[in-house]
C-alpha cells in the first residue's frame, strides 16, 4: 500500500456505514501510523494527534496529514531514488511481519490492518534488539494505543509465520532482515535478529491485544517544542 492509498483509505471512511467505516479507517491509519516515525517529532505530533481525533470521530485536517505523508514519501525516494543507498528500506517500516500476518491470515487482514500489527512488533523487536529504551518502547505504544489491532493475530501459528518471512523475496542467504526503530526519524534497516526474539515480538503483541487498555496514552507533551 502506497501512501496515498492509506490516505485515500481515511478519506473513504467518512462516506460509509459505521461497519465499513471502521474496517477503512483502521486499513488507512496502517500507513499514517507508519509515517509518524519517519521523520521529526513535530510530523509525529501532527500524524498522531490527527489519527486519535479520527478515532474519536472528530475532523481532522485531511489536508495536512495528506501533505506531510506526501512529503515524507517524496523526500526518501528523491534521495535514494535507484534504491541504492538503502534509504528507501526505511518505508517498509513493520513490513516484514506485515507479510507474513496477511499470508497467515489468508488474506482476511486488509494491509493496513497488518501494517499496524507489524509496527507494533517491529517497536518490541528494536527494543529487544537495544535500538529502543524501554521507556520510548513504552510511550510509543501508549501514544497510539487508540489504534485498535485485528484480534485475528491472536489465532497466528508463530512457526508458520517464521516460515512465511523467510519465504519473503527481500530476505535473502537465509536471513531475516527487518527495518527497526531507535528514535523518531531515525530508523535503521537490513537489522537480521534471531528467531527467539521475533517469537517474542509475536508474543508481547498478542499480549497486547488482549489488553490493550492497560496502556495508558503516553504524553505527547514529552515531543514539544523538539524539532
Amino acid at each position: 500500500m502506497q501512501a496515498e492509498d492509506g490516505i485515500r483509505y481515511l478519506v473513504r471512511s467518512r462516506g460509509l456505514g459505521d461497519v465499513y467505516k471502521r474496517q477503512e479507517l483502521i486499513s488507512g491509519a496502517g500507513e499514517v501510523f507508519k509515517y509518524s516515525f519517519l521523520a521529526g517529532h513535530n510530523n509525529y505530533l501532527l500524524l498522531n494527534n490527527n489519527l486519535k481525533k479520527l478515532f474519536e470521530g472528530k475532523e481532522i485536517d485531511y489536508n495536512k496529514v495528506i501533505l506531510s505523508c506526501l512529503k515524507i514519501k517524496s523526500n526518501i525516494v528523491a534521495q535514494d531514488e535507484k534504491e541504492t543507498t538503502g534509504l528507501r528500506k526505511v518505508l517498509n517500516l513493520g513490513h516484514t511481519f506485515a507479510h507474513a500476518f496477511e499470508v497467515e491470515s489468508n488474506y482476511k487482514l486488509k494491509h493496513g490492518e497488518a501494517v499496524i500489527a507489524g509496527i507494533y512488533c517491529a517497536l518490541v523487536l528494536s527494543e529487544i534488539s537495544g535500538y529502543l529504551s524501554k521507556e520510548k518502547w513504552e510511550l510509543f505504544f501508549g501514544n497510539f494505543s487508540y489504534i485498535p489491532i485485528s484480534k485475528t493475530v491472536l489465532k497466528f501459528d508463530q512457526d508458520r509465520i517464521i516460515q512465511f518471512m523467510f519465504g519473503d523475496k527481500k530476505n535473502t542467504k537465509g536471513n531475516i532482515s527487518f527495518v527497526l526503530i531507535e528514535e523518531i526519524g531515525s530508523i535503521v534497516v537490513d537489522v537480521v535478529v534471531e528467531k527467539a526474539s521475533i517469537l517474542i515480538a509475536i508474543k508481547t503483541l498478542s499480549e497486547f491485544v488482549k489488553d490493550q487498555k492497560r496502556f495508558k496514552r503516553g504524553k505527547l507533551s514529552s515531543f514539544e517544542g523538539e524539532t
